[in-house]
């Protein structure tokens, strides 16, 4: 007998891939998504209020039901505002939303990140949210969703497994990343800078494959989704250099030095672009190492090695 599956975020870009894996023939599923491009079962947003009814319908009162949550918000340059509202609120809808279905649920996935591990500390030093910026405020409101997530889950005698991701990657990736913009900007700049930071990084397909044994697995907790070992923006570069056909020149240059250049570039750039490349957090975040994160209690299996997957993404 197929596991019922209710998918959240359906439609984003680890939604897909994970529904694109055959395994996902071992389950029966609902998808949620407020974009229709892929014909998801519900097509609404968290905070509509014909969710709940929405819900009951779809969920005709399944008593082995599990539920993967991918709904989330990440953009640039999104509002604290924004951000609330999709990853606070929308999850607290979703929650009471299912509460009122009385549907019997076996084990609640939820994808969260590593951006959490500094939203802990904002939520702990009682930080302005009126001065946080758009990434801060991403971070915050990541904290805030699976704060809510784990009590909700308690208070309901629910199983919880907590997947935190670093910064997803693959070939068709989205291109607003940081990942895929560092890559972008490897292949096409005739200048290659130094950054001895650990960068910790994720393969969708290693974390599809995570989500899958989650859902089997007799264990609760947390886990931390990373490939090893973890590779500097060097050894990074090293890698996606190797079919470079441009030349390009590797030199060093100061952080100081870089993000003068990165503001110039952003000023000029951005009278065409709306989002350059280059620009001055993201330079930060070049030589910014996120190689120390707790690891939690869940193990992660990296099927397709770090290196490789590197290679497989270009």
């Amino acid at each position: 007998m197929k596991r019922n599956l209710l998918i959240t975020g359906s439609s984003g870009y680890v939604g897909q891939e994970f529904i694109l894996n055959e395994k996902i023939n071992n389950f029966q599923v609902i998808s949620l998504d407020k974009d229709k491009k892929n014909n998801p079962d519900i097509n609404l947003d968290l905070n509509d209020l014909s969710l709940t009814e929405n819900l009951k319908k779809n969920l005709k009162d399944y008593k082995n039901l599990s539920i993967l949550n991918l709904a989330a918000a990440r953009t640039d340059y999104a509002s604290h505002a924004e951000y609330i509202s999709d990853n606070v609120d929308g999850t607290k809808n979703f929650l009471n939303s299912l509460e009122i279905c009385n549907a019997k649920i076996d084990v609640f996935v939820h994808i969260s990140s590593i951006a959490v591990f500094e939203g802990f500390e904002l939520i702990n030093n009682k930080a302005n949210l009126n001065k946080l910026s758009s990434d801060e405020s991403y971070k915050y409101s990541k904290a805030m969703q699976e704060i809510f997530i784990s009590n909700w889950c308690i208070e309901n005698n629910i199983k919880l497994i907590i997947i935190r991701p670093a910064a997803i990657f693959s070939k068709f990736g989205p291109k607003n990343t940081n990942t895929k913009r560092l890559f972008s900007l490897l292949k096409y700049s005739p200048i290659i800078f130094s950054s001895k930071a650990k960068k910790s990084l994720t393969y969708v397909k290693n974390l599809v494959e995570n989500i899958y044994l989650a859902l089997y697995s007799r264990e609760a907790g947390t886990m931390l989704a990373v490939e090893k070992p973890m590779l500097s923006v060097n050894d990074i570069q090293r890698i996606v250099l190797k079919n470079k056909k441009l030349f390009s020149l590797k030199i060093k240059i100061k952080k100081k030095n870089l993000l003068r250049i990165s503001y110039f570039l952003t000023r000029f750039l951005g009278i065409f672009l709306s989002d350059p490349i280059f620009t001055p957090n993201r330079v930060e975040k070049f030589f910014k190492s996120t190689g120390y994160l707790e690891e939690g209690n869940l193990s992660y299996v990296q099927t397709v090695p770090l290196e490789e997957a590197l290679e497989k993404s270009l």
